[in-house]
């Protein structure tokens, strides 16, 4: 490489790789890293009409207990809900079949079903979605499964519950809304309102819900069943279930294997879950599947005229499915992340484990288990298959968010940022995606949980 720096303090030698390169990029970070300040049990309340916030105790509901979720199935209110009523119409279907794809402009990924949780493995991986994904939600070209004039018009009639729907919000560190603004007043609701989108959820989905009781909102851990309406914001992110106007932000990770409560639903299975982290940028364009036809969607954010998507996006140089060549021999246990990549662009592969060590060629091994076994730098011209491989053995991943991501180091004479990347724990792929880079940048984050025993 052009430039050679030391890397950062307090990081192993580096590998005879990494010599050539320079010293780290900053940190790409957002979203779900943040979510562990939402486990206080403080939040704020705002004065209705007004913008000054004043401190007052939540009350918790159902999910307080270490490790409880609750199950949420499809047109119920669940405990303390907002409304006296379902105001969600019937779902039309949630497994219509997808007769056309798409992919956005840089990536395509999938995120697979995921990991036992029987005896015999004990890790499972949350399954992290970025908002703005493609296909992540679904819904029909009409859209009123979800009244949010309904919603919008109950919480003004009830300055109450309106105030606790705002906190409920404001306790969410990730929140944003109109071009960055990060906090909501009673007085913002209409606004805010209008930047929601409705949707159907086509996967069980965790967010933390919150009902409303003697005044405040109560928080609780929930999986909503595939086929809830739910209202998202401007990154994706669910923000109110359409059933009984219940406030949503992203979930809180259990400290160890979840506790089902409440009654459960045919086919709930509890290794295909997803989170929903926010999208990095305002979404411009929803996505969705069309639950009658399978063909995909575009929604103007906040609702509006739908339109029936008609060509497909493809990425150049992703169409072929890259594998580990028989003659490299890569790490393999509880975490196993791959990098694949066919040109000679340099690709680096990063990962961060939960006590925030970043492992890549400059630092490839860390204290909590983790190595880069396998680091290339491809000669000009070589079009082969290459690899980065960086693993956790068996037994010896810590539990906690790793966070995954691939940077183009530099282009080749190819001209190409093309990759694959892939994520398994305990052995079971979860993760799969493939994009494309350009030089000195670096691929959105794909985070996920892996929780012990």
């Amino acid at each position: 490489m052009s430039q050679t720096m030391p890397p950062p303090p307090p990081p192993p030698p580096p590998s005879p790789a990494a010599a050539a390169k320079r010293g780290p990029e900053p940190w790409v970070f957002w979203a779900i890293g943040v979510l562990a300040v939402a486990l206080i049990v403080v939040v704020v309340v705002l004065v209705a009409g007004g913008g000054d916030k004043e401190a007052a105790t939540t009350t918790l509901g159902l999910g307080e207990a270490p490790g409880e979720v609750y199950l949420e199935p499809v047109r119920t209110l669940g405990p303390d809900p907002y409304t006296e009523q379902v105001m969600e119409a019937a779902v039309v279907s949630t497994t219509a079949p997808i007769v056309s794809t798409t992919t956005s402009p840089s990536t395509t990924s999938t995120t697979l079903a995921g990991v036992s949780t029987t005896t015999t493995q004990p890790l499972l991986a949350l399954q992290s979605r970025t908002g703005g994904e493609p296909g992540l939600y679904g819904g029909t070209l009409d859209q009123t499964r979800c009244d949010k004039a309904a919603i919008l018009s109950f919480l003004q009639q009830n300055p109450d519950k309106a105030a606790a729907w705002v906190a409920a919000q404001n306790s969410d560190p990730t929140l944003a809304w109109d071009t960055g603004r990060t906090d909501l007043t009673v007085a913002d609701l209409p606004a805010y309102f209008a930047e929601l989108t409705p949707v159907t959820l086509i996967y069980d989905t965790r967010v933390t819900n919150h009902g409303f009781r003697d005044g405040l909102p109560t928080a609780r851990q929930s999986v909503l069943e595939a086929g809830t309406a739910v209202l998202i914001d401007i990154y994706g992110v669910p923000r109110a279930r359409c059933a009984c106007g219940n406030p949503l932000i992203p979930p809180i990770p259990t400290p160890g294997p979840p506790g089902w409560v409440g009654p459960g639903w045919p086919g709930f299975d509890p290794t295909i879950i997803i989170v929903v982290v926010p999208n990095p940028v305002v979404i411009t364009q929803v996505i969705i599947i069309d639950l009658n036809t399978g063909e995909l969607i575009e929604r103007p954010p906040g609702g509006g005229q739908d339109t029936v998507v008609t060509t497909t996006t493809t990425v150049p140089g992703t169409t072929t499915t890259l594998t580990v060549p028989p003659d490299i021999v890569v790490g393999t246990g509880d975490v196993q992340v791959t990098l694949l990549w066919a040109h000679d662009s340099d690709m680096d592969l990063h990962v961060i484990d939960p006590d925030g060590f970043e492992i890549y060629y400059a630092a490839d091994t860390s204290s909590s288990g983790g190595q880069l076994d396998v680091d290339d730098i491809p000669d000009d011209g070589d079009l082969s298959t290459h690899v980065e491989n960086i693993f956790w053995p068996p037994d010896g991943a810590p539990p906690g968010t790793y966070s995954a991501f691939v940077r183009n180091f530099s282009v080749g004479a190819a001209g190409l940022g093309t990759y694959t990347l892939e994520v398994r724990v305990g052995g079971q792929l979860i993760h799969q995606e493939t994009g494309s880079i350009a030089e000195d940048t670096n691929s959105t984050p794909f985070e996920f949980v892996v929780q012990g025993e």
